[in-house]
């Protein structure tokens, strides 16, 4: 009896606690430029989710998953049902324990993914050098190739709409990527060579991933024009960066460093196109994004390597003509 009136009381303590640190919340004024950008992502995020979540969301109570979450039913009478866009700031923002976990292991449609993605633009929000940011959305986009990798492995017949969902966030991560990318190499030029280098062989990696999805979405005829288009933003997230490794090539990248990094992706390029080869709707593009890359392993060969890293970028337009015209 007395471990339990000790435990009863160390309960009574701990939420207590929590309460306070909760009415506390109130007082707290954030600055007006974190409430505004917080909004617009938070906005950003339910739009692109509310499709996928509507099956998933209905009939579910908030304040059910609140209780899952923390773990404590002493909450219920506090909080009233949220929309998940509150959801995600609480589990953000308190950590729950249960409510991290779950989000972090969340793809697309899960009730808990708009916690996934908040928490993620939360890092990037603290974050105040450029370079990390880069590092940040690179994670991020290695996480959403995983989560597509997931999804198609359930086969399952909702996957398509879940795939695209991914696939597109992971687009705008490496669109982020490259835009950080860039502000290095405007305002730090000396530490630019690296984090391109670093860049290049992340995405390598991440194009490697999603060329193979791609392969294995066709054979079961599930083309996805998201990750088609995923795919060509990878690909020119590594051109940038190959671009930055030439411009500062002076800071100490030798030529026949730059000469492999541009033959290795003339290469691997060039064997994406030939395996879609039977697969894409337009020969003609095909044929133009093939002689595009020998004219960069041409001029490669020639030493004009502005030039043909010019060709690679002409290539992947032509491989990617619909793309081109979103973006």
């Amino acid at each position: 009896m007395e471990t339990i009136r000790e435990l009863s009381c160390m309960h009574r303590i701990i939420m207590n606690d929590v309460m306070r640190q909760l009415k506390d919340l109130r007082d707290i004024k954030p600055r007006a430029e974190w409430v505004k950008d917080t909004r617009a992502i938070l906005l950003s995020q339910i739009r692109g989710q509310e499709s996928l979540e509507s099956a998933r969301v209905s009939g579910i109570r908030y304040m059910d998953v609140l209780k899952v979450v923390f773990g404590y039913k002493i909450l219920a009478p506090i909080v009233r049902p949220v929309s998940a866009a509150v959801l995600a700031i609480i589990v953000a923002l308190t950590g729950g324990v249960a409510g991290v976990r779950a989000a972090k292991n969340s793809t697309p449609g899960d009730l808990l993914y708009p916690v996934k993605l908040t928490s993620e633009n939360l890092q990037v929000g603290l974050a105040s050098a450029p370079s990390k940011k880069a590092e940040l959305y690179l994670n991020f986009a290695e996480e959403r190739v995983k989560e597509i990798e997931k999804i198609k492995a359930a086969a399952n017949g909702s996957r398509s709409m879940k795939i695209d969902s991914a696939a597109s966030n992971l687009k705008d991560k490496l669109q982020k990527a490259t835009e950080q990318l860039n502000a290095v190499r405007a305002t730090e030029p000396e530490k630019a060579v690296e984090l391109a280098k670093s860049v290049n062989a992340k995405v390598e990696a991440i194009s490697g991933k999603l060329s193979v999805i791609e392969k294995d979405l066709k054979v079961t005829n599930e083309s996805s024009d998201a990750v088609s288009s995923a795919q060509a933003a990878a690909r020119n997230t590594e051109i940038g960066a190959v671009e930055v490794i030439i411009e500062k090539s002076a800071t100490g990248t030798t030529g026949s460093e730059l000469k492999d990094i541009i033959g290795n992706k003339i290469d691997s390029m060039t064997q994406d196109i030939r395996d879609s080869k039977t697969e894409m709707d337009s020969a003609v593009e095909v044929i133009i994004a093939e002689q595009k890359l020998q004219e960069a392993g041409k001029l490669l060969n020639e030493g004009d390597l502005d030039s043909a890293v010019s060709r690679m970028k002409e290539s992947v337009e032509a491989a990617n003509p619909v793309d081109v015209i979103v973006q």
